[in-house]
């Protein structure tokens, strides 16, 4: 790369690694079997149906379940999911919680036992349903960031509990008061998830660190960069500080495309499209987004945004741990904008849709005395520098009113 060149798609580019998002979002490697294992479910179920003409208990099981009504056959399939998932899922827990996961599991399939035998199943299968959505709900909010494969255990669990909870009679009062449990369940686990998620994920743009939810970041360890790293971060760096002193006044990036116009707030992003499609990567001339922040005095401007279009694959990895790339999944959008995070619950907010996957991107910030050049940018030092820019302005147009005024 020259000094103020740019990579172009199609030249060799030593690219970063493959980032990977938060695990609420994602089915960790090491949790896949525990999902395979429910097909031992429908397996059981066809053999104790081979079985049951000459094997007594198998024979009493299959009565049984037709013998139940279609909610409680439900209620018995989740509850043998759940149990399955639990002891599946035992490998990857040590200690107390491996121990009360083996526990769990076992009495889940007692529970299980016990409805298609005949037998009082409803308070132990509540009694441990709740137990089981609380605990995880405790280790989840303590910073154990959930995934997918919880997730689905505990969307199998509440749907459970909503069955063990039907009143077996019309009782109005007591239909209401299971209603309300269930509904504060479902509260209960998606709050947790959101904290989880959150809690459980690592401070800043680092390679290798946990993703907040919606981010996506380069997996591998943080480390020092070296001296080509270095070098090859401040030439960009010097080099996008050049080409954007033009783009201090909005209305010139205005006429080159950008949409800087109605800028609001300290993180206004002023896109080109037509940058976004040239085929070009890390052009200091070309970027694809203008980073402003609105002031009394007018816009100013903090930076620039590289982009890679969805589907490019990683940024190139120049300035290595100076430049982490990063990116966006399960982002919900609506007609006026960003509408929020696809939930735990796998829904976005009425009127938006789910964009998987954002192409990556990565921020320069130009703006002089900037703590850091790359990356992520703290709020109060924009704020504060905002500030001191309009400040300035202002001082400098009264100086200029009151010497006209003479």
């Amino acid at each position: 790369m020259t000094p103020l060149g740019f990579f172009h798609l199609g030249a060799e580019l030593t690219l970063g690694a493959a980032s990977t998002g938060n695990p609420m979002y994602d089915v960790p490697g090491d949790h896949l079997p525990a999902l395979l294992s429910l097909a031992a479910l429908p397996i059981a179920a066809a053999l104790i149906r081979l079985l049951a003409p000459r094997v007594p208990l198998a024979g009493r099981l299959l009565a049984g379940y037709r013998a139940r009504p279609p909610l409680h056959r439900l209620a018995a399939w989740l509850l043998a999911a759940t149990a399955v998932l639990h002891l599946a899922l035992v490998g990857h827990h040590d200690g107390v919680l491996g121990v009360l996961m083996i526990v769990d599991g076992l009495l889940l399939g007692l529970a299980t036992l016990l409805l298609l035998t005949g037998r009082r199943w409803r308070p132990l299968a509540g009694f441990l349903l709740i137990g089981s959505l609380v605990a995880w709900a405790g280790v989840t909010i303590a910073g154990s960031a959930p995934d997918q494969v919880g997730m689905v255990t505990k969307l199998i669990e509440l749907a459970a509990l909503a069955i063990v909870l039907t009143p077996v009679s019309e009782a109005r009062i007591r239909g209401a008061v299971a209603g309300l449990a269930v509904v504060m369940a479902v509260i209960l686990v998606d709050a947790a998830a959101w904290m989880g998620a959150f809690t459980g994920a690592g401070v800043g743009h680092h390679a290798g660190a946990v993703p907040a939810p919606g981010v996506l970041l380069p997996a591998g360890e943080d480390r020092p960069p070296t001296l080509a790293e270095q070098t090859a971060a401040d030439v960009l760096w010097l080099g996008t500080v050049v080409a954007l002193a033009r783009y201090e006044d909005p209305s010139v990036a205005i006429a080159d495309g950008y949409a800087a116009d109605g800028i609001v707030g300290l993180d206004f992003h002023a896109s080109n499209p037509t940058h976004g499609e040239d085929g070009r990567v890390l052009d200091p001339a070309r970027p694809e987004n203008l980073l402003y922040a609105e002031s009394p005095a007018g816009p100013v401007l903090l930076g620039a945004m590289f982009e890679m279009a969805p589907g490019q694959g990683p940024g190139p990895a120049f300035g290595g741990p100076l430049t982490v790339w990063h990116g966006h999944e399960q982002v919900c959008i609506a007609l006026t904008g960003i509408a929020g995070l696809v939930s735990p619950m796998g829904g976005c907010p009425v009127g938006s849709v789910a964009i998987p996957r954002t192409g990556e991107m990565l921020h320069v910030w130009t703006a002089p005395g900037a703590p850091t050049r790359w990356g992520e940018l703290d709020d109060e030092w924009k704020a504060a520098y905002v500030a001191a820019v309009a400040e300035q302005r202002l001082t400098a147009a009264a100086g200029v009113t009151e010497v006209a005024l003479r």
